[in-house]
C-alpha cells in the first residue's frame, strides 16, 4: 500500500472510531486525541480494545474457549500469543462497555441522560430501567453484546 493510501485509510479509521464512540456511547474526542493512551487497569484503550476486536471476531468467534485454555498452559508458536491478544482485547472491550454503562446509568439516575447525547448505550440502559422489575429487563451483558452487534453493524456500513 501506498504512503497515501495508508494515510486515507488511517484517516478514515480515526473518523469512523470518533462516531462511533460519540453515537454510540457518548465519548467526545477531538481529531488530535492521542488513542495509544491506556487507562489504569486495562491492557486496551478503547479504541485499541475495538480495533482489536474487531479484527479478530472472526478468530474469536470460529476458537472454542477450551482451545483458548488450552494454548494458556501448553505454548503452541504464534497462536498463543495471537488468542490472548484477541481474548484480552474482547475483556478489556468488555470493562469499557461496562465502565460507559455504570455511567449512563449514573446519569440517568440522576437526571442527567441527555448530557450524553444521542448514545446508544444510554438510550438502551433508559429502556432497561424501566423494564427493571419486569422479567424483560436485560442483563448487562445482553445490553454489551446488543450495543457491540450495533457498534459492528455501523461500523460496517461505514466502511462500505
Amino acid at each position: 500500500m501506498t504512503s497515501l493510501a495508508e494515510g486515507i485509510w488511517t484517516n478514515i479509521t480515526q473518523l469512523t472510531l470518533l462516531v462511533i464512540s460519540a453515537a454510540g456511547f457518548g465519548r467526545r474526542w477531538s481529531w488530535g486525541t492521542d488513542f495509544g493512551e491506556t487507562p489504569p487497569g486495562y491492557h486496551h484503550s478503547f479504541p485499541s480494545a475495538l480495533r482489536s476486536a474487531l479484527r479478530g471476531l472472526p478468530v474469536y468467534a470460529l476458537t472454542p474457549t477450551w482451545f483458548y485454555k488450552l494454548s494458556q498452559k501448553i505454548h503452541i508458536p504464534f497462536v498463543s500469543l495471537h488468542l490472548t491478544t484477541i481474548y484480552q482485547a474482547y475483556a478489556d472491550l468488555k470493562l469499557h462497555m461496562l465502565e460507559f454503562m455504570s455511567t449512563a446509568r449514573a446519569w440517568v439516575l440522576g437526571g442527567k441522560s441527555s448530557e450524553l447525547g444521542a448514545a446508544l448505550v444510554r438510550t438502551l440502559v433508559e429502556a432497561n430501567m424501566a423494564q427493571e422489575g419486569d422479567s424483560k429487563a436485560l442483563t448487562d451483558d445482553e445490553l454489551i453484546s446488543n450495543s457491540f452487534v450495533r457498534e459492528v453493524q455501523s461500523l460496517f456500513y461505514s466502511l462500505i
